[in-house]
């Protein structure tokens, strides 16, 4: 029965990441196929405000920043503004 308590939450951490490396994967292909404005709606309407609402909310919107930054690394000056306000308010 020790064995066994002693597995489980090593297995449930590597599942959890492995989880969470798919979740992330298939949001990021479905970014890609949503057109750039629909992106910025999303990005402006969801996660910024996301970062001004509970603790949880605020890194998950976070870790959601940083793959829209991954998807549109060429045009991402255009969120610099947006990002200075929301840093200003902290």
């Amino acid at each position: 029965m020790i064995m066994q308590h002693i597995f489980f939450l090593p297995l449930s951490c590597h599942y959890y990441n492995e989880c969470k490396k798919y979740f992330q994967l298939n949001l990021r292909l479905l970014l890609h196929k949503i057109d750039q404005q629909h992106r910025n709606d999303i990005l402006k309407t969801i996660v910024f405000s996301w970062i001004n609402d509970k603790i949880e909310h605020r890194c998950l919107a976070l870790q959601l920043f940083i793959l829209f930054i991954e998807i549109d690394h060429e045009q991402f000056d255009q969120y610099l503004f947006d990002i200075f306000i929301i840093l200003l308010m902290f």
